[in-house]
């Protein structure tokens, strides 16, 4: 039986109010794991780059921001090309939106990764 599987076998038995199987001794089970073995930290680029972080028009936020304004003289010409105009403005507040989402999750993750490795955590600027 593996090191966790008996852990998990005795925690189920202490739920339940018995005294559990006694936990046996894994070679190996002790080894510390290396820094380098560690997950890595959610990237930010995905939001930065749907934000348009340091990015202009190459951006998908810029991209329809752009289209937005290229349709918007001819509004009221076409139902279609003011439903597209509605879709372009509602979509670009959703990407906007849920980058800000994810960036806030990537950096929390981040700094969960950071203190759990007792890293040193870089000061705001």
């Amino acid at each position: 039986m593996s090191r966790v599987a008996g852990v998990r076998a005795t925690g189920q038995a202490w739920a339940s109010g018995s005294v559990g199987p006694e936990i046996e001794y894994v070679s190996g089970g002790d080894a510390k794991a290396f820094i380098s073995d560690a997950k890595p930290a959610p990237t930010l680029a995905v939001a930065d780059a749907a934000t348009g972080a340091g990015g202009g028009t190459f951006t998908l936020g810029g991209a329809m921001t752009a289209a937005k304004d290229q349709l918007t003289p001819l509004t009221g010409s076409s139902p279609w090309i003011d439903h597209t105009i509605a879709a372009l403005i509602i979509g670009g507040l959703v990407v906007a939106a849920g980058s800000h989402v994810y960036r806030l999750y990537a950096t929390r993750r981040k700094e969960e990764r950071l203190d759990a490795l007792d890293l040193q955590m870089k000061a705001a600027a």
